[in-house]
């Protein structure tokens, strides 16, 4: 059996670590063939989850003066949402489609509003020298701390600082935008954005095989890299000097998992990478 460590380095200096058993290159001998390489791909997604990649996502675009948006509907808004959902019923029956339940459509409906949105904030950004960064997920679910009334369809964004007050004035007809700083989500007093992460996914499904969250075509996807593990027993340990954030449970012949920060991390936002 071959185990592989994947290593993802995250601009703000958040460091993953994957241990995990890949039985298809056993034989191989390494991991230079790619059938070889699709075998480790396709067991690191097995070891990874959605909260985990678009916590990659936040860490690796994200900095503690960004906001996370709160994109509630007004009653007038509802209304809109509710009208795009039936016009996308009558749509599907004229087309011979499966036409979903009612709240998957409104579901569906929500998301035409937010790339509807996402068109209006870049065409407000045009002449600014900022660009458009975000990750949004439409929820109509309540978070398992908070009362059903929570529920109401909505959207969670996470942009950068320069965006914040643009999102909030074209979501104005549609209703109210809630702004928190990033830095109230810091873990450990560091820029780990994992727990909102965990929060905005939590709150999202999946219909019509979509996706659970959306991002703009300007963030950067976080570094990884692989290598054949030299000592597959050995425990995945957090480097001296850094900031421990998580560590999985070790269970011999199981995938293990560590994640933890550099303290000094950079702040840039096309900075070079600061994970050594």
């Amino acid at each position: 059996m071959v185990y592989v460590i994947r290593t993802t380095k995250c601009r703000n200096g958040v460091v993953e670590k994957t241990k995990f058993p890949v039985f298809d290159i056993a034989d191989r001998g390494g991991t230079a063939t790619r059938d070889g390489k699709r075998a480790i791909n396709r067991a690191a997604k097995n070891a990874g989850c959605a909260r985990r990649n678009f916590a990659r996502i936040l860490n690796n675009n994200f900095s503690v003066g960004d906001r996370f948006l709160t994109l509630d509907l007004s009653d007038a808004g509802m209304a809109k949402v509710a009208a795009r959902a039936e016009q996308m019923k009558q749509e599907r029956k004229e087309a011979g489609r499966a036409v979903p339940v009612w709240e998957d459509l409104m579901y569906l409906a929500m998301e035409r509003e937010l790339e509807n949105l996402n068109r209006r904030v870049l065409r407000g950004m045009s002449t600014s020298e900022s660009i458009y960064l975000y990750a949004a997920a439409v929820s109509d679910m309540a978070a398992p701390d908070e009362d059903a009334a929570s529920a109401r369809l909505h959207i969670h964004m996470v942009v950068n600082e320069a965006a914040a007050e643009v999102v909030a004035q074209k979501w104005k007809a549609m209703g109210q935008v809630e702004s928190v700083k990033l830095s109230a989500w810091a873990s450990k007093g560091v820029p780990d954005w994992t727990a909102l992460a965990a929060y905005i996914i939590g709150q999202t499904r999946v219909v019509e095989n979509g996706k659970r969250y959306t991002v703009s075509r300007t963030v950067d996807k976080p570094v990884f890299s692989d290598r054949v593990a030299v000592r597959p027993e050995a425990l995945l340990r957090a480097p001296s000097g850094t900031v421990l954030l998580e560590q999985g449970a070790y269970v011999p012949g199981r995938a293990q998992y560590i994640r933890y920060i550099y303290p000094a991390f950079d702040e840039r936002r096309h900075g070079e990478e600061v994970c050594a």
